[in-house]
């Protein structure tokens, strides 16, 4: 297990992670981290479990991991940025979370609309997942928060039964994975990541080329909607996917649930 001292000992961080809180169980570190922030809590404070008992994904939806075995963790960021530009924070991660997976397990990583990341042979499974929760004043961030869910030291036999099952770092790489040198790596790719785009480097340009949805059909689920499908051909500048559909035109998705298909 970790604890609060092991991490803090390890950090190469300057500012990020550096005021954390450690709980061996916890029921979703998005929703402490939210406290504290609306508490004051500076800027880079880290809230990172062993065992997530509510833990939870886009649209509701539950992560859960057996203790110990993942990276369950969220992160606070401050930046003056207007409430358009808080999508690069999701952005931001993905790519951090894609190179530093890739260098510890050795194999391809993939990036999927909107919050996923994959790995494994194709179709894929899914490895981690990624939820942003922001406050905003007056059309402009007051905090962010970013979760991340990471399958990290999973035997086949202990990921969750789903109709997309799961993956995790353990059987991309073929051996257990320490979980701590993840943690400092991530940290580290991120906040060099994060003074990038607080110099106005937008991650919007590497992060669609990324995508692997590109190019392929995908079946949109509407909130409220019937469902329609059409071939993903980018994102848009908030980050929305685009998607042409059979009469040509090209309709921004950014609420909807989107699932992958073979392409017809």
């Amino acid at each position: 297990m970790l604890s609060a001292a092991v991490i803090a000992a390890a950090l190469t961080t300057r500012w990020l992670g550096r005021t954390l809180e450690y709980y061996p169980e916890l029921g979703s570190t998005n929703v402490r981290l939210a406290e504290l922030a609306a508490a004051g809590a500076p800027a880079g404070t880290l809230v990172i479990t062993d065992h997530q008992t509510a833990g939870r994904g886009r649209l509701g939806r539950r992560w859960e991991a057996p203790p110990g075995s993942g990276l369950l963790f969220s992160l606070l960021y401050r930046p003056d940025w207007p409430a358009e530009r808080a999508i690069w924070l999701t952005m931001i991660t993905a790519l951090a979370g894609r190179d530093v997976l890739k260098k510890h397990t050795g194999a391809p990583i993939y990036l999927k609309w909107p919050n996923d990341l994959l790995g494994g042979p194709p179709p894929h499974a899914k490895l981690a997942g990624i939820l942003m929760e922001s406050a905003l004043i007056d059309d402009r961030v007051d905090w962010l928060i970013v979760g991340m869910g990471l399958n990290v030291n999973l035997s086949a036999d202990q990921l969750p039964v789903a109709a997309s099952p799961p993956t995790s770092l353990q059987l991309l790489a073929g051996r257990p994975l320490d979980r701590l040198a993840l943690l400092v790596d991530l940290l580290a790719a991120l906040e060099r990541r994060f003074a990038a785009a607080e110099q106005g480097v937008s991650p919007l340009a590497e992060w669609s080329a990324a995508l692997i949805n590109k190019g392929r059909r995908v079946m949109v689920h509407p909130a409220g909607g019937e469902p329609w499908s059409g071939i993903a051909c980018g994102t848009d500048e908030w980050g929305r996917l685009l998607v042409e559909r059979s009469d040509g035109t090209v309709q921004a998705v950014a609420a909807a649930d989107v699932s992958l298909r073979p392409l017809a």
